[in-house]
């Protein structure tokens, strides 16, 4: 209902977001190929031409607020064992799918190896939170969504390898996590099969 929040599908990222995406892709090819799996080349060059569509696709809901930068620099654990978490940086905030937060924070802050083991247990894990307040969310439906959401933010590792200066050492190791761990997941979570 908070209709202020953009979606996905919104004028200004169609209009953006995809150009991101594309200007993004020969320079991946061009400094990135040696340090990638060849099939999560060949699903980003075959996503280019369809970026649009899974932006729409995207935006189709269910729709909740999120974050929409669930990196784990945006995320604060309490010490003192309550289980509390806060989140700053909400400028990315959208009504969109809320599997997206979990897609977005999974393929890119979780090192490969742990993602790639462990992925199907971390949604799984948030479906079962979902359930316990009574929020029903087909698991087919999420796996779906889920790659779904993957593929669309590879913009933000195309943003990074296309115009993104890293300016220090900490900023060129976030740029090669980031672009690594989303690339691999890309190809672990079999987001190619939603294309």
């Amino acid at each position: 209902t908070m209709e202020w929040l953009p979606t996905q599908d919104a004028p200004q990222y169609v209009a953006v977001v995809p150009g991101i995406y594309r200007a993004g892709l020969p320079v991946l090819e061009a400094n990135w190929a040696d340090r990638l799996p060849v099939e999560a080349l060949d699903i980003a060059r075959a996503l280019a031409p369809r970026f649009e569509e899974i932006t729409l696709r995207t935006a189709q809901g269910p729709n909740t607020v999120t974050h929409g930068d669930t990196r784990l620099d945006n995320i604060f654990f309490a010490r003192d064992g309550s289980g509390r978490v806060a989140f700053i940086d909400f400028q990315l905030s959208l009504r969109a799918r809320g599997v997206a937060d979990i897609a977005y924070m999974i393929s890119n802050s979780v090192p490969h190896e742990i993602a790639r083991q462990h992925w199907r247990a971390l949604l799984q894990r948030w479906l079962d939170g979902l359930a316990r307040h009574g929020v029903r969310y087909d698991a087919d439906e999420a796996l779906h969504h889920y790659r779904e959401a993957v593929l669309y933010y590879l913009s933000g590792a195309m943003s990074l390898v296309g115009t993104f200066d890293a300016g220090n050492d900490r900023g060129a190791a976030m740029t090669e996590a980031y672009v690594t761990r989303s690339l691999n997941h890309v190809v672990d979570c079999g987001a190619g099969q939603v294309l």
